[in-house]
């Protein structure tokens, strides 16, 4: 992205720059003129930094069976966050001002707090090639050697018309030197101007970096689509891509653009609470596993933890129960979707976070540790056959994603058999008040995670490899044999 912002610099350096995925299509026709209404007719510049479109899917598969098109996320998230400091930048159908990508803060807070103290570093950068009234060598300085993108910035920052004065050869040998690979050695980009570095969720590490110079963002939902894309088609690459998002998203929590971090950043204290929201999404892991796990383990050991069905608390945490996914339920239905989508979603964000969650929070901290580095992988979209595009049901192979959910369930059977058999063996009253919260969550989460049951019983792509099986059930075993109950 950023060679590309290098090269349309020097081409026609215009002032709104769109963004688009590989896999996406313009489905609306006057796109550019809605986000232009934004940018043009905001009372002030501040107000709309960038424009995000909702990301949506055109051959989606019906009740979203893999959770990925993420209609409460478009639907609410993103809506309530116009009332704050704007949507999130998603990495594709947006406009952006080309000013916010080069650390340019707002037009009303340029001079303020002249000696630059409280800027923040992107917005430092700014003030310094201010002070040096715009020089070519400063500007080259920052954004690299090429005169020819300098002049090209200078404009920029200082809203005047850019003139390409250049031949259309020397043109493209210019482009060719700042598309180069080593033009960005000792220049800001990456890490001052442009889209951001050190995270595979750049977009959003870029986003927030816009929102802490004062920029306002804007999310566009008009009434025919503006762009379509495609989905993972397949429950595998929907996982990956969570992996992908989630360590991405954990990189930038433990980064310098931290969002409890900074107290100098002009952005809003709310718009901080939701970036952090996002950003600790990996976290959600560990609690989750062991909340799989642990009515379980008790009911092996003939322990308990939930009220029994006798305890007046137990009424509480029915009411818990049912208004959590009572709620849920409701947002689904509110937007036109149906139960069996509800009920994908829900299930499939509890496998999310048994494994590309827990996974991603492991990767970043071998990150920390400097043990290996995260990796950007590529989602793949598709086959290109219709059997494979149209699929609903969960494919599997050896990859280490389905160890863990693999494992929880082993666990939970275990518990259930358990449970079942002091049931049949009439010990109701033990049952009863002491382990039915306890096989009730067990069987909740086996539930959830039934695309898993039908695995261990199917072959082929929908069947889990023995490899998984094997690791899975040894893992299974270590955790269980602590726990398991004396009769």
């Amino acid at each position: 992205m950023n060679v590309m912002a290098r090269v349309s610099g020097l081409m026609t350096n215009s002032p709104f720059i769109l963004n688009l995925d590989c896999d996406m299509f313009v489905k609306n026709s006057k796109v550019i003129q809605h986000a232009m209404c934004f940018f043009l007719d905001c009372k002030f510049e501040r107000d709309c930094g960038f424009v995000q479109f909702p990301q949506l899917f055109y051959r989606s598969i019906k009740d979203d069976p893999f959770g990925s098109q993420m209609k409460i996320f478009l639907s609410t998230l993103a809506r309530g966050m116009d009332g704050l400091q704007g949507a999130i930048y998603c990495g594709t159908g947006c406009f952006h001002r080309r000013k916010t990508l080069y650390g340019v803060p707002p037009a009303a807070d340029q001079y303020n707090n002249k000696d630059g103290r409280n800027f923040h570093n992107h917005a430092k950068v700014f003030h310094d090639l201010k002070t040096s009234s715009w020089s070519l060598e400063a500007l080259s300085n920052t954004f690299g050697p090429s005169s020819a993108l300098a002049a090209s910035v200078q404009t920029v920052m200082r809203d005047t018309q850019y003139i390409v004065h250049s031949s259309p050869s020397s043109a493209i040998d210019e482009a060719l030197n700042v598309a180069s690979c080593c033009y960005e050695t000792n220049t800001a980009w990456g890490k001052e101007v442009g889209w951001m570095y050190g995270s595979t969720v750049e977009d959003v590490m870029t986003g927030f970096k816009i929102h802490c110079l004062g920029w306002h963002s804007v999310f566009c939902i008009p009434e025919q689509p503006a762009f379509l894309g495609t989905a993972p088609g397949n429950g595998l690459d929907s996982l990956v891509q969570m992996r992908r998002w989630v360590t991405g998203l954990l990189e930038i929590f433990l980064s310098k653009l931290c969002p409890f971090l900074g107290i100098d950043r002009d952005i809003m204290v709310r718009q901080r609470m939701v970036y952090a929201y996002f950003t600790l999404w990996g976290f959600l892991s560990v609690a989750t596993f062991f909340y799989a796990i642990l009515p379980a383990l008790c009911l092996l050991s003939g322990k308990s933890f939930l009220p029994g069905i006798s305890n007046p608390a137990f009424a509480i945490a029915v009411a818990l129960f049912v208004s959590i996914y009572g709620f849920k339920l409701f947002e689904f239905l509110r937007i036109g979707g149906s139960i069996r989508e509800w009920w994908n979603n829900q299930r499939m964000w509890l496998i999310q976070c048994l494994s590309p969650f827990l996974l991603a929070t492991f990767d970043v901290l071998m990150k920390l540790l400097r043990v290996s580095e995260t990796v950007f992988v590529v989602t793949p979209k598709g086959t290109g056959e219709e059997d494979d595009c149209c699929e609903s049901d969960f494919t599997f192979d050896s990859s280490s994603l389905f160890i863990i959910p693999t494992t929880v369930l082993f666990i939970n059977l275990a518990a259930i058999v358990s449970g079942s058999v002091i049931f049949v063996a009439g010990r109701y009253h033990i049952f009863r008040d002491k382990l039915f919260a306890e096989y009730f969550c067990s069987l909740w989460v086996m539930i959830n995670l039934w695309p898993f049951v039908k695995g261990l019983v199917r072959k082929g792509k929908r069947g889990i490899p023995w490899n998984v099986v094997t690791k899975s059930a040894a893992l299974a075993l270590i955790l269980c044999s602590s726990t398991w109950r004396q009769n």
